[in-house]
């Protein structure tokens, strides 16, 4: 990857309705261990996750988990 691109990066919500080719993801991954964590005391863990299904209630159960913490403390910098 030219890592020129990480200093452009930006962030995509509109996402194509299209699988990934696993080589591609590896690599992008491979090549987010190359940014800095605090004082290296970040592990990465990577779990790739293709099935829809299971992606789907991971949204959904992430976005529970977050409006339930938005209703205990409005004030949370979430």
């Amino acid at each position: 990857m030219d890592f020129r691109t990480l200093l452009h990066r930006r962030s995509v919500r509109d996402f194509q309705d299209k699988n990934v080719r696993l080589s591609t993801v590896k690599e992008s991954l491979q090549d987010t261990c190359f940014a800095h964590a605090a004082r290296n005391l970040q592990p990465c863990r990577f779990i790739i996750i293709q099935n829809r299904h299971v992606i789907k209630r991971l949204y959904d159960e992430s976005k529970k988990n977050i409006l339930s913490d938005i209703m205990q403390n409005p004030a949370s910098p979430i």
